[in-house]
């Protein structure tokens, strides 16, 4: 069994499953113009969360449960059980700052407490097939957006309207550029969190030397 740390960025694999996110995933594969390779994640990671400890199950007198903080479909930026995935979790840790990752966790606590968490956005969950993931100025600029509001309760406003909208490996993205601020997440994230897929997502953590990914 895995022993999460808050920070852990979770990606979820459903091997075998042509899911509409595996189809996008497959179309940012086959596209000319995304220049930076996606061939170490597989096109069946389709969610991304970030682990934020133990808790009380919800609607159950369980305790200790894991627990993860993400954008979904259905809940927004929310919280919920590593259980609800059945265990099927690829871990990755920031081994490269030993405060990064508590950092993370607390901008994810932030961003999904209370009522007025930012909604999913499932428009912007097609962006990384057909944009690049790379950190360009537009990614900075965005990073730097969401440093602003690494403690604003219920997640960062949108950079040009107020719409709070993100998905899911764009929330854990987003959450370590709140953490790390433009300049650090050059060397720990640098990705476009808006234009990145959880397959994108899975093939920078295990080419980039910072991360690890933890087995049991």
């Amino acid at each position: 069994m895995i022993d999460y740390q808050p920070g852990d960025i979770l990606l979820v694999p459903d091997e075998g499953s042509f899911s509409v996110v595996s189809v996008l995933q497959g179309m940012t594969r086959l596209n000319p113009v995304i220049l930076h390779s996606t061939w170490q994640g597989s096109i069946y990671s389709n969610h991304a969360a970030i682990a934020i400890g133990t808790g009380k199950k919800y609607n159950s007198t369980e305790l200790n449960v894991n627990q993860v903080a993400h954008a979904t479909g259905k809940g927004g930026l929310c919280r919920g059980s590593v259980a609800s995935y059945g265990g099927a979790m690829l871990v990755f840790r920031l081994t490269g700052s030993s405060w990064a990752g508590k950092a993370a966790h607390d901008v994810a606590l932030a961003w999904t407490d209370g009522p007025s968490t930012g909604t999913y956005n499932t428009a912007k969950a097609a962006n990384p097939a057909f944009h690049s993931s790379s950190y360009g100025s537009g990614a900075r600029e965005r990073a730097r957006h969401y440093h602003l509001h690494r403690k604003t309760r219920g997640g960062p406003p949108g950079i040009k309207h107020e719409k709070k909208s993100m998905f899911c490996s764009m929330f854990a993205i987003a959450a370590y550029q709140a953490a790390l601020g433009e300049g650090l997440s050059e060397t720990y994230m640098a990705l476009d969190a808006k234009n990145t897929s959880p397959m994108k997502l899975q093939d920078y953590l295990k080419t980039n030397g910072f991360w690890s990914q933890i087995t049991a």
